[in-house]
């Protein structure tokens, strides 16, 4: 009975669940919470930049579309981390294009503004989004949860 495809069907089920449990967990610390909110706001940013800083063009067609991108992540990790877990490498590589975007887009110019501009928040995404993989890591590891959640007023659940 113990090799019926029904009941291993329903033990990978029931360690999916597990898994997407720790996943939302890491989303409930406050360390997690902040490095969301960081996402989505630096996204927000980062698409309006091209109005708050003064740029147009190509550039700032990118920077919309890149950072509305961020924030829908961003936003997307804070309502429902365990289920969009599996995106979270994308921030780290939108960071990256928002970095050395200014050199790549075709025709795009903005001065010294839109150049700080660009490096900066892109490095605040790559950094938060690689930190976002690490809370994940280190839930994997066990690490995160040893005395129950955090940032809840040391709470018992969550015992791994």
């Amino acid at each position: 009975m113990s090799e019926h495809p029904d009941l291993a069907e329903v033990r990978r089920g029931h360690e999916l669940q597990e898994v997407r449990m720790r996943y939302e967990r890491a989303a409930e610390t406050a360390t997690g919470q902040l490095i969301e909110g960081v996402i989505m706001l630096a996204g927000l940013y980062i698409a309006l930049s091209g109005w708050i800083i003064g740029f147009a063009g190509p550039l700032q067609m990118n920077n919309l579309v890149v950072g509305l991108a961020i924030a829908v992540l961003g936003f997307g990790f804070g309502a429902a981390y365990g289920s969009t877990h599996r995106l979270a490498w994308v921030c780290p590589i939108l960071g990256a294009w928002t970095i050395v975007a200014l050199w790549l887009v075709s025709g795009a110019a903005g001065g010294i503004g839109a150049l700080l501009t660009n490096i900066i928040a892109g490095v605040v995404v790559l950094l938060a989004g690689l930190a976002l993989l690490g809370t994940t890591r280190m839930g994997d590891a066990g690490q995160m949860f040893r005395g129950g959640r955090t940032g809840t007023g040391g709470g018992t659940a969550g015992h791994m």
